[in-house]
């Protein structure tokens, strides 16, 4: 039985929608987490966001190789770690500028800027963590 277009469109694609799944999951805990902390518990702007950043980054990991990517077994996890944590401080310092700059400089809308800092974020990441880190044959 020859399975219609459709499907095969989302077999194509499978690894970029279990990334956007789990990248919009990612974004959702990282801004819940800055919010609190930021707002609910007046914690300043650059620090709130590190910490949110830190925490999202370590569940972005497991995601990634179990989910996303689908690259099972303990024996490189070290590995993976460093280099995904290696990848992502780049990104991390971009967002924490953003944030530092657009919301305490600027004093533009904190929600909103995150939410901002997380598109842009997310699509260096997608191809980062695609070509870099998580490489079919590794």
């Amino acid at each position: 039985m020859k399975e219609n277009g459709f499907l095969l469109f989302l077999k194509a694609r499978a690894t970029f929608i279990r990334y956007c799944m789990a990248g919009a999951a990612a974004t959702i805990l990282e801004t819940g987490l800055y919010m609190l902390l930021y707002e609910a518990l007046d914690i300043p702007n650059v620090i709130s966001t590190f910490v949110a950043w830190f925490l999202t980054v370590l569940f972005a990991f497991v995601t990634n190789k179990y989910f996303v990517y689908r690259k099972p077994g303990k024996e490189k996890v070290l590995k993976e770690l460093v280099g995904f944590f290696s990848c992502r401080a780049g990104t991390g310092v971009f967002n924490l500028v953003w944030m530092f700059v657009t919301v305490d400089v600027l004093a533009w809308w904190p929600l909103m800027m995150k939410l901002l800092s997380a598109l842009m974020v997310g699509i260096i990441n997608y191809v980062v963590g695609k070509v870099m880190i998580f490489r079919k044959g590794q």
